[in-house]
């Protein structure tokens, strides 16, 4: 049978150590998590202002309908691709 350990196992000066290590590591997730919400981000509205820039110029010089229609599809996609990301970029709770 596994006993538990005495109350004065560890170390002298270990809470410390261990709260700067958690610290760090905290500090290491929470700016790994900003960093990808904040690419996320950009990335979200690059591919929106992507979308705008076809819709306001690539639409309207279009030589017919099937070109209409593939211009549409392209600034639909490219917004789509752009919303999802800038969902991606929001905050949560993790």
């Amino acid at each position: 049978m596994i006993r538990k350990p005495d109350r004065d196992w560890h170390q002298q000066g270990e809470d410390a150590a261990v709260r700067t290590v958690r610290t760090a590591v905290a500090a290491a997730k929470d700016g790994k998590k900003a960093a990808y919400h904040g690419g996320a981000a950009a990335a979200g509205l690059m591919c929106c202002a992507i979308a705008i820039f076809w819709g306001s110029l690539g639409i309207p010089s279009a030589s017919g309908l099937p070109a209409v229609i593939g211009h549409i599809a392209m600034v639909a996609g490219m917004g789509w691709v752009g919303y999802r990301l800038l969902l991606k970029a929001r905050p949560t709770a993790d």
